[in-house]
């Protein structure tokens, strides 16, 4: 997992809500052992945050 700080690699998982637990737990683990990830249910925002901009999504 220390690829992922090392190279400053952003992953964003983009999921339908039926798929996406609802404590997110997978991704807080991810992000305890140093990935930055996100789950997203739309596209078009895990795009933004991709890119670094916040436009007001926490992350």
């Amino acid at each position: 997992m220390v690829i992922f700080s090392e190279y400053g690699i952003k992953v964003a998982v983009v999921a339908s809500l039926s798929l996406v637990e609802p404590r997110r737990l997978a991704e807080l683990v991810a992000q305890n052992r140093g990935v930055e990830v996100r789950i997203f249910l739309d596209l078009a925002e895990a795009e933004i945050w991709l890119q670094g901009e916040s436009a007001g999504l926490p992350g």
